[in-house]
């Protein structure tokens, strides 16, 4: 009887596992993406400050190694740069698009 049903056990057909089918949906998630904004033309303007010319520190003229006139120019020169720093500052400060 035991032989039988081994048998009778290894005749048996195989029962195929069962297939399982997933329905995959999208989901929108809303997440804040950075876009990069152009900056104005202005930004990108060239300097047009006069260069100052250094002065070798024994010329009569010499003071900070720059005559009175080269020390004004980079007093200007600098003003300028810090200007358009603040500008850059202040256009990456604002929400404008």
């Amino acid at each position: 009887m035991i032989a039988s049903l081994c048998l009778s056990g290894c005749g048996a057909k195989r029962v195929p596992p069962p297939t399982i089918v997933r329905i995959v949906e999208p989901i929108e998630v809303k997440v804040p993406v950075l876009v990069a904004r152009t900056p104005p033309p202005e930004l990108f303007g060239v300097l047009t400050s006069e260069l100052p010319v250094f002065v070798a520190p024994n010329d009569a003229q010499a003071s900070s190694a720059l005559t009175t006139e080269g020390e004004r120019l980079l007093r200007a020169l600098l003003n300028d740069l810090l200007t358009r720093i603040a500008a850059w500052e202040a256009w990456a400060r604002s929400d404008a698009p």
